[in-house]
């Protein structure tokens, strides 16, 4: 995850755009990894009666929308996953051969950037709570969730949302 998604500050122009609050939102939990994609909603199953948490291996947490067997993390998400296709030909000026997630997140055109994993986010038919503003939070990493709390309240602040 850190290896694509940890980007230096001068790389993250998207913080400084004026995104309506539920894009940035968006954006901040895909960034943070506190959204509901399979490599973070599927890393503890409830099982037994009296619902212990088993761990789930990274390879088992596969996408459910293409059928690929391929891990569904960001990276797929973006890049590999069928089920996405005509949504990437719809920005197909976001993407070039080769891309990494680094170049991706680091391109000039950051609004297209936000509204394709906004789109890609619903496409996934991810819960509501993903998109919108002052809802609790999907069951994921803790850690995630912290820390996009701490950068919610930091970005509603700044920008007088709060």
């Amino acid at each position: 995850y850190a290896h694509y998604m940890l980007l230096p500050d001068s790389s993250r122009p998207y913080y400084r755009l004026h995104l309506q609050p539920h894009m940035l939102e968006c954006m901040l939990r895909f960034r943070l990894g506190a959204h509901c994609l399979p490599i973070t909603e599927d890393k503890w199953r409830v099982v037994g009666r009296n619902g212990r948490k088993v761990y789930i291996p990274r390879a088992r947490r596969i996408c459910r929308k293409c059928n690929s067997g391929i891990v569904g993390d960001e990276k797929h998400m973006v890049f590999e996953c069928a089920f996405l296709h005509d949504l990437r030909t719809q920005f197909a000026h976001l993407f070039f051969p080769d891309m990494s997630m680094k170049e991706f997140f680091s391109q000039s055109d950051q609004h297209g950037v936000v509204r394709f994993i906004y789109a890609a986010l619903y496409r996934m038919q991810l819960p509501w709570e993903l998109c919108l503003v002052h809802v609790v939070p999907c069951q994921t990493n803790p850690f995630s969730v912290l820390m996009f709390s701490v950068f919610w309240c930091a970005i509603t602040a700044c920008a007088g949302w709060a």
